[in-house]
């Protein structure tokens, strides 16, 4: 009801006038002339009409309001960001997409390398094909990426060399990988769950 104030205030100016004209009219006596009854006919329907207009109004800011509020509950419902558990999921989303994301490119470029690169020739390598394909500069972080391709046995060392399973070998592997996932030891018989 605060949003009806301003309204008000608008038509405190009109509806003062009217009632004053309406006091002319009727001259403070208790009679009233066919023209008078006539004009103040016509006022009134003018206030009748102003009053539709205002609550038209009133009803479409609601509707408006009531329409904004649906869409951000929504939004918000299904992205899932109304709580912490949401936040949190993209948060480690993003990051898993960004780890994975570094994984394939050092796999890419030590796979397509002439001989077998050390890592800071491929983090070079990557961080220039980034700047030359996308025009951005970063920091490729190279320890990060190997350690997610040892972790899936992607990767091998030899001294400061490094070597990648080739790309059927390293599906397979993957597979096997994903196949075991949830497969679990239980701690006293060491046996899968």
């Amino acid at each position: 009801m605060p949003e009806a104030i301003p309204i008000l205030l608008k038509l405190y100016a009109t509806i003062s006038v009217l009632f004053i004209v309406a006091g002319i009219y009727f001259d403070g006596s208790g009679s009233v002339a066919d023209a008078d009854m006539k004009a103040a006919l016509a006022a009134l329907m003018g206030i009748v009409a102003l009053g539709g207009f205002a609550v038209r109004q009133w009803l479409k800011y609601q509707h408006q309001t009531l329409k904004y509020h649906m869409e951000l509950s929504e939004n918000i419902y299904f992205r899932n960001v109304n709580n912490n558990a949401g936040i949190f999921d993209y948060l480690i989303a993003t990051a898993e997409d960004q780890e994975t994301k570094e994984a394939a490119l050092a796999y890419h470029f030590i796979r397509k390398a002439e001989a077998a690169p050390t890592a800071t020739e491929v983090a070079s390598r990557v961080e220039t094909w980034l700047e030359n394909s996308f025009a951005v500069n970063v920091d490729f972080k190279i320890a990060d990426a190997i350690e997610t391709l040892n972790r899936f046995g992607l990767v091998r060392r030899e001294g400061e060399r490094l070597f990648v399973l080739s790309l059927d070998p390293a599906i397979a592997q993957l597979h096997q990988v994903w196949n075991n996932f949830f497969k679990r030891e239980s701690p006293e018989s060491g046996h899968p769950v």
